[in-house]
């Protein structure tokens, strides 16, 4: 009786884990609208937009300042390898500022990026902050 209950046991949290299993994303699906769910600088929110043809749109807010900062990119910026996107934005001149490398996993009810925020200041990288997002 004791080894049924552990075979049932084990049956129950095998097919249970498998309903819920994460799968790598693909180019599809880092397509729409996500916000942060977490950010190291206080008050900040960030807005990640993705269209299909890998234009797209990061905005960082920040809490009682009015130095939001939107930059776009065009589709030859952002490019899908494997499971990782990675999106450059570049500022008037053309210089590097921010540098995007995002993975995530996606289940039946739930997508979620996360990575790198690399920053740069006239071309140089001079810091990186961990960046997650879930879908709008």
């Amino acid at each position: 009786m004791q080894f049924c209950r552990s075979i049932l046991a084990i049956l129950i949290i095998f097919f249970g884990q498998s309903s819920y299993s994460a799968q790598n994303l693909e180019q599809s699906d880092f397509i729409g609208a996500w916000v942060s769910n977490s950010a190291l600088v206080k008050g900040e929110q960030q807005y990640l937009t993705i269209a299909a043809n890998l234009t797209t749109a990061f905005r960082r807010t920040f809490e009682g300042k009015n130095s939001d900062q939107l930059h776009t990119s065009d589709k030859n910026a952002a490019v899908v390898k494997d499971d990782l996107l990675i999106v450059k934005y570049q500022d008037d001149q053309g210089a590097l500022v921010y540098k995007l490398v995002l993975s995530g996993w996606r289940s039946n009810s739930t997508k979620v990026l996360y990575g790198t925020m690399f920053m740069y200041r006239k071309g140089k990288q001079y810091n990186g902050l961990p960046v997650s997002f879930n879908e709008k």
